[in-house]
């Protein structure tokens, strides 16, 4: 078997037995002869046949076949951990049956344990393979004298198999527990010693190792004690008992270095980041699994769980200090005010009234044992109130100060908005002069002339630096005589029975009379500041501790929105939307499209990366361990690089130098590197061109070009540097091993490739590679750049210039509409905070919220482009908006003089373009079945036909009273007046338009129409970035070669805006910071009346097919599933009453949109679960059958390998059952870090579950 013609003839056979069954090869042997010639002649495939003769195989060549296949997936499951691979085991048990017994003999196999897999641990197979699959390592009986045809004898020995299954199974449970019972009683007195060693620490720079607890925890996720094992809760006690001894002015931080990844570094500077440390110490924390996946549910009746078997254990835990490489105590201090670390020492108490005024008490708490209300404000508007500052505007100050940290630069144009000018004193960081001469005096606001308020502040810091803290720098009635004399004076008046508080006017002291008196015409008063900085230098002040911190929160926002008494606002609050020039200096770059390819085992690391420059036909490539740096060596000073997934491929990158990254959504949209005096910008295409590369040549008219083949996992570090591979092998690695056409696709791929092949059965793996992320390169390189020139050509737009689909679109519409609307407005503050409340996605839901069986035929009913239709249709408001006043809360008002959906210019009657207010809904007169009222829970948004409070615009509200008939009182609000635009609807349906057109004639660059209007609101309704990261490198040297420690002197200018912050690299720390002050801008009452003219849209259709007692099941915001006997019914009735045609292809219209099969294709049974959750029956009027499947976060190719008939499994799920479902099946999954590392799992589950009641009519 070891000649080229017979491992030619395997070969051969190889791909023989990816096109033939199983059983049809099976059928031509016989166990007597053992050969095809003598094969019976009771052959179902005598093709089959004829191929195996032709080919000369025999039984024991199937064997040798079949049991090389399965080594090679047993390997692989113990080289990667994982059982979801599909064994050959049962398979090759039959081909062992055909053999004759001298081969059997000549084998080795008879009587043998676990032959065939005698090198892989018995333990893991025995737990990894199912019943059928342990014959092979378990069983002890020889099938040498079974015959073909003796069932009875067969059953009989699989019977006595199962018992001795069963039996061994009992034996191993019994010493299992045995085992983990005396595991548990030995765990407890290390428990025990390590509970003693903790108790003994000291309370700061305590290192707690974990690695007992460790052994505690593991042995009781194994065998189940968890209930029992209550101990971590005493290491959480020690922790609280730790902080309440640390003061809050020092910098602490805790620390943990988990056994998977490297440390990671929070602050304890605010009450979130004590609960965070607090919530880590705990029972439930011990085992780290990632809580988004836990907590990735649908609505209360669809729950899904995910887990990780390989739970993340904490291998240390630190808090201490932070201890900063070189003197920064004076050094690069930002000029903000926070939250004042210190009370003061009871012996100041008589000073209790003046400190009050600067948010200066002797304890955080008042006499009824709650937080003092003093801490609802941070510093700065505490002191504008001190001012008497009017509570309109203080709140229109404080809707933007959300955080306790505010920078005084920030403060400069919200304080000229509100017409305040404010002088800030403050002391210089030079110690070697006395404070009250080394004052710096700053000025902020408006000018003097146009002040309302004219104001003196004083920015507080202590001796340290840490205490920074703006005050209200008042005049209070204490001389600097009695400040100067203090302790003397205060003596005196205990020998001569006098009040302290009476000195405080003294001036003097007159020996004659031997008293204090006034001193006429000295000074009587001094500022609140000296009095602080009085204190301050006599000890007077102790700092709170880090448990009493816990009391206040450290984000405001939440209570100042909660809060407001007046919808008020600044005029600065609303701007003209305008295009901003661009003042930074134009840089010539380069251009690049580049692809890496990286190992998948544990963690990733890249072997080869191919790269393009823009103009250029030539592709470089670097192959190899240390491919990323070399790539970055090669690029060019301001290189811009793309790829296609940045998340992915920018994770390599990361360590070498990155110093800003924008992510979004888990996706890192752009990245800049410094790298060796480089600037190397690298952005994602996938944000711009949302598909998959293997969807470019068709989308864009690529021509000779498509995705290749690629055995991912065969790539392991072991063979890249061994770099020949097994062809024969290849695929066994994949988790979806190929086709035959995949298959015969790689070997043509070797075959192309210039020495490629070795041999018959061997490969160069480098060439193969090189040649494959070249591909990926081209394929990257040619979609995009005809992308821009479309882009350019048509948009006038250069893509090089936006990071996603969304900025795209949001600059054309800025280009070519909102600049040229007049006085269109967008909102920050309070006005874009309240508008925002008035966002709801779109309708999903089942019926009535239940689970519905349905063998009807049915329609899924689809809107054309459902918010290029609303936007279509909506007219715009502008101007800024007037708040509703008390006369016109009545319900009549608004509406009476609210102008038609489509009346672009104000009437004397009808002049309100748009209202939004806050309703309290006070009767529904009208139920349906799929409700217009949405109630906020925590467990999101739900349309219910529930009494409620909503914040709604005009157009939902008329729908509303319209489809609901619902009764309501307005409790406040904002309307528009003036003229309304139409250049936003016009401008879409010609987009829409030219998009049909191109689309008819096979143009690619309908694609591009086609993003423009899918991504036309989505910036209209975002919201304001409350963090943001920053990267430092740990050390640098700067231009006279000195070493300075960037990131130390990040963290102390900012320390009290720093979250946390981790290393990515040897030399580079992330930082993520709090966004303390709100200046975000955004025109969000064109996203809420884009939602809603879509919803008003749908509620026309659907609300009609309620009234007439149409059945619809399920809607998904622009489709619904409805009854097709009854759709003509339906479109007739809805031109009777809007005029206008139903079905169609135009905006607006409605046609059906099962896209599975072609032709009139209906469902004739289906099954609606919940959310995004369902199965359709499909067939056209060919009777061709297809399956319309959805269940969110289960992808499709999964849902259709569980069972031969999928609607199997939603019956199953509909009766009540929970189904688990192993992601990793058929197609990997990744684990990304922060700290830019990936690594593939190596369970990925999730159990679903719908709990909801059954529908029934």
């Amino acid at each position: 078997m070891n000649t080229d013609k017979e491992q030619y003839r395997l070969k051969n056979f190889y791909n023989f037995t990816n096109t033939y069954s199983e059983d049809d090869i099976l059928n031509c042997f016989t166990i007597k002869a053992g050969t095809i010639k003598a094969a019976s002649t009771k052959i179902n495939n005598k093709e089959c046949r004829k191929e195996l003769i032709a080919m000369g195989i025999e039984t024991r060549d199937l064997y040798l076949h079949y049991k090389a296949k399965l080594e090679a997936q047993l390997k692989r499951m113990k080289d990667n951990k994982k059982s979801t691979i599909k064994l050959e085991q049962p398979f090759l048990s039959k081909v062992f049956n055909k053999l004759n017994k001298t081969d059997k003999q000549t084998f080795g196999l008879i009587n043998k344990k676990a032959t065939l897999i005698k090198d892989l641990d018995e333990e893991k197979i025995q737990k990894e393979l199912d019943k059928k699959n342990l014959e092979w390592s378990l069983n002890n009986i020889s099938f040498d004298d079974i015959e073909d045809n003796d069932d009875l004898m067969r059953e009989d020995m699989y019977k006595k198999f199962e018992e001795e299954l069963r039996i061994n199974a009992e034996r191993k449970n019994y010493f299992k527990e045995l085992k983990e019972k005396e595991q548990y009683e030995n765990n407890m007195e290390e428990y025990k010693d390590m509970i003693e060693e903790i108790e003994d620490h000291t309370k700061i720079n305590t290192k707690v190792t974990y690695d007992r607890v460790n052994k505690i925890i593991k042995a009781d996720f194994r065998c189940g004690f968890r209930e029992k094992l209550k101990r971590i809760q005493l290491v959480r006690e020690y922790f609280i008992d730790l902080i309440k001894s640390v003061p809050s002015t020092t910098e602490i931080v805790y620390k943990y270095l988990l056994s998977q990844d490297g440390w990671k570094t929070y602050m304890l500077n605010t009450k979130d980041a004590i609960d965070e440390f607090l919530n880590s110490v705990s029972e439930e924390s011990m085992c780290f699994i990632n809580k988004q996946e836990v907590n990735d549910s649908i609505d209360s009746t669809f729950y899904v769980q995910q887990t990780i078997p390989e739970p993340l254990f904490i291998l240390e835990l630190k808090i201490s200090p932070y201890h900063y490489t070189e003197d920064l105590i004076h050094q690069y201090k930002t000029t903000g005010g926070s939250f004042f670390p210190y009370h003061y020492k009871p012996e100041f108490e008589i000073f209790g009234q003046y400190l009050a005024k600067a948010q200066i008490f002797s304890s955080l708490i008042d006499e009824n044992g709650k937080v003092r209300s003093e801490f609802d404000l941070n510093c700065f508007t505490y002191a504008l109130k001190q001012a008497n500052v009017d509570d309109e505007t203080l709140e229109l100050v404080l809707i933007h100060c959300r955080g306790r940290y505010q920078k005084a630069k920030m403060l400069d144009e919200l304080c000229k908005s509100a017409h305040i000018r404010i002088r800030i004193d403050r002391e210089c960081t030079d110690n070697n002069k006395k404070h009250d001469k080394n004052r710096k005096i700053d000025y902020y606001g408006c000018e003097l002339k146009d002040a309302k308020y004219n104001l003196e502040m004083f920015l507080y810091r202590d001796s340290l630096m840490k205490g920074d803290h703006y005050i209200l720098n008042i005049d209070i009635p204490i001389t600097p005589f009695y400040l100067k004399n203090r302790e003397e004076i205060n003596n005196w008046t205990i020998t001569h029975n006098k009040s302290i508080k009476s000195m405080f006017n003294k001036q003097r002291y007159n020996k004659n009379k031997q008293c204090y008196e006034v001193k006429p015409g000295a000074k009587t008063t001094i500022k609140l500041s000296d009095l602080i900085l009085y204190i301050r230098d006599h000890n007077g002040f102790e700092p709170y501790s880090l448990s009493d911190v816990l009391h206040l929160k450290s984000d405001l926002s939440e209570y100042v929105l909660q809060s407001l008494n007046t919808l008020e606002y600044l005029p600065f609050e609303t701007r003209k939307i305008e295009i901003k020039e661009n003042k930074r200096k134009e840089v010539d770059h380069s251009y690049w499209y580049a692809d890496f390819e990286a190992s998948t085992q544990g963690y990733h690391n890249p072997y080869c990366v191919c790269y393009s420059k823009r103009g250029e036909d030539k592709i470089y490539n670097k192959y190899g361990k240390d491919c990323a740096y070399d790539f970055l060596c090669d690029l060019p000073h301001n290189a811009v690089c793309y790829f296609h997934n940045l998340k992915y491929d920018g994770s390599f990158l990361a360590k070498y130098g990155v110093n800003r990254c924008i992510k979004k959504g888990g996706k890192i949209m752009q990245m800049t590197l410094k790298f060796k005096g480089k600037q190397l910008t690298f952005k994602d295409s996938l944000a711009l061109i949302t598909a998959p590369l293997s969807a470019f040549p068709k989308m864009f008219g690529l021509s000779n070009i498509q995705k290749e083949i690629y055995p991912y996992n065969y790539y392991s570090k072991d063979n890249i540097i061994h770099n020949i591979g097994n062809i024969l092998e290849a695929d066994l690695y994949e988790t979806k091993q190929w086709n035959k056409d995949q298959f015969d696709l790689f070997i043509n791929n070797i075959d192309s490739i210039e020495d490629c092949r070795i041999d018959d059965f061997h490969f160069n793996m480098e060439l193969y590679c090189k040649f494959y992320c070249n591909q990926d390169v081209r394929i990257l390189k040619q979609g995009h750049s005809k992308f821009r020139d479309m882009c350019l050509e048509y948009l006038n737009i250069d893509i090089d210039k936006v990071i996603s689909a969304a900025s795209l679109a949001n600059t054309y519409f800025k280009h070519n509409v909102y600049s040229k609307i007049n006085n269109l407005k967008e909102y920050g503050g309070k006005v874009r905070e309240f508008i925002q409340g008035a966002i709801y996605g779109g309708r999903c839901m089942t019926r009535d919220n239940k689970k519905w069986y349905v063998n009807d035929e049915l329609y899924d009913y689809d809107a054309c482009s459902l918010y290029p239709s609303a936007i279509n249709r909506l007219k715009l408001a502008t101007g800024s908006p007037i708040v509703i006043s008390e006369n016109m809360l009545n319900n009549d008002y608004l509406l009476n003089h609210l102008m038609d959906e489509q009346q672009l210019e104000p009437t004397e009657s009808k002049f309100i373009s748009a209202f939004l207010v806050d309703i309290e809904i006070t009767k529904v007169n009208k139920k349906l079945h799929f409700p217009l009222i949405v109630k906020k829970t925590k467990q999101g948004n739900k349309n219910v036909n529930e009494l409620c409070s909503m914040r709604v615009d005009n157009i939902l509200l008329e729908d509303l009273i319209k489809f609901q008939q619902i009764e309501y009182k307005i409790i406040r609000g904002y309307y528009w007046t003036g003229n309304k635009s139409d250049l936003l609807s016009n401008e879409m349906a010609k987009l829409y338009n030219l998009r049909r057109d191109f689309k008819k004639q096979g143009n690619p660059v309908q694609e591009v129409f086609k993003l423009i209007m899918n991504s036309s609101y989505g910036k209209t309704i975002q919201k304001p970035i409350k963090s943001e990261l920053v990267y430092k490198q740990i050390s640098v040297k700067n231009k006279k070669n000195e070493i300075q420690y960037d990131a130390d002197r990040y963290l102390k200018k900012n320390s009290l805006l720093v979250k946390s912050f981790y290393d990515v690299a040897d030399n580079i720390r992330c930082f993520e910071t709090i966004k303390s002050f709100d200046d975000f801008f955004v025109p969000n009452l064109i996203g809420v009346q884009t939602l809603t003219m879509s919803k008003r849209i749908m509620n026309e259709v659907m609300c009609l097919a309620e009234d007439l007692n149409i059945p619809i099941y399920y809607q998904d915001t622009d489709s619904m599933h409805i009854l097709k006997s009854r759709i003509n019914e339906l479109e007739n009735e809805y031109f009777k009453k809007y005029n206008r045609v139903l079905r169609g292809s135009d905006m607006g219209q409605f046609h059906p949109d099962f896209d599975e099969l072609s032709g009139d294709v209906t469902s004739i049974e289906s099954y609606f679960l919940g959310k995004k959750a369902y199965c359709d029956k499909l067939t056209n009027e060919n009777n061709e059958i297809e399956h319309h499947l959805r269940l969110k976060g289960i992808p499709n190719n999964l849902l259709n390998c569980q069972y031969e008939d999928p609607l199997e499994l939603y019956k199953k799920l509909y009766d009540g059952e929970s189904f688990n479902f192993n992601l990793l099946q058929l197609r990997p999954s990744f684990e990304f870090t922060k700290d830019f590392k990936i690594k593939s799992r190596s369970q990925f589950c999730r159990n679903i579950k719908f709990n909801s009641e059954l529908g029934s009519f």
